[in-house]
């Protein structure tokens, strides 16, 4: 809620899972925490579903493809939808997958996401920009996710002059990190994601 209040234009919601391989140490830190206190892809839903009660921002959900086959393709893109999600992102579903769930996500109104990376060559690209149903994720750097330097609002004003959208979850996971308590993190973030719409506009 923070982020929406903040300016977000789509919420990308982690599914916390044990062995996020592409994920760096932010993310994986992140989904550490979740999973210690009982998070999951109940209570991911949960939160997707409170928020959509309220806002009608984008809702998104990451996850690796092993938690959603481990409950079923169809029944977890059925639960995502009744939850008010609106699309998934999945690094480790390659392109030559992606019939695998573009099926049940279509089914319910999810957006599937591709993703590409810095060493896709064009040929790569245009098929996984085929069955992408709204935008592609543009991976910038090769290797695990997260800042290569300290993130600011002008990283996010320079990425801005090529992309449509910026990706922040690792620069917020150490917002949060650096706070001293739940109220101190929502106001970090309220205040690093208010810089950065600032930015962008």
């Amino acid at each position: 809620e923070a982020a929406i209040a903040a300016g977000a234009d789509m919420v990308e919601l982690g599914l916390p899972f044990s062995d996020p391989i592409a994920d760096g140490p932010a993310i994986q830190y992140s989904s550490h925490v979740a999973l210690e206190q009982g998070g999951g892809l109940r209570a991911t839903l949960d939160v997707a579903q409170a928020v959509r009660r309220k806002h009608d921002t984008p809702i998104l959900i990451m996850s690796y493809l092993n938690p959603l086959m481990a409950v079923g393709l169809e029944g977890f893109c059925r639960r995502a939808h009744e939850a008010g999600v609106d699309g998934l992102i999945l690094p480790d579903l390659p392109v030559d997958e992606f019939s695998l769930v573009a099926g049940p996500a279509a089914s319910f109104g999810l957006s599937l996401v591709g993703m590409v990376a810095p060493t896709s060559d064009p040929d790569r690209i245009r098929r996984i920009d085929r069955p992408t149903t709204d935008f592609v994720y543009a991976v910038t750097v090769t290797g695990v996710t997260g800042a290569r330097r300290r993130f600011t609002p002008e990283t996010a004003r320079q990425t801005g002059r090529y992309a449509d959208g910026v990706v922040v979850g690792s620069a917020l996971i150490e917002e949060v990190k650096r706070s001293r308590s739940t109220a101190d993190g929502v106001r970090r973030v309220e205040r690093l994601l208010g810089r950065i719409r600032r930015a962008l506009d």
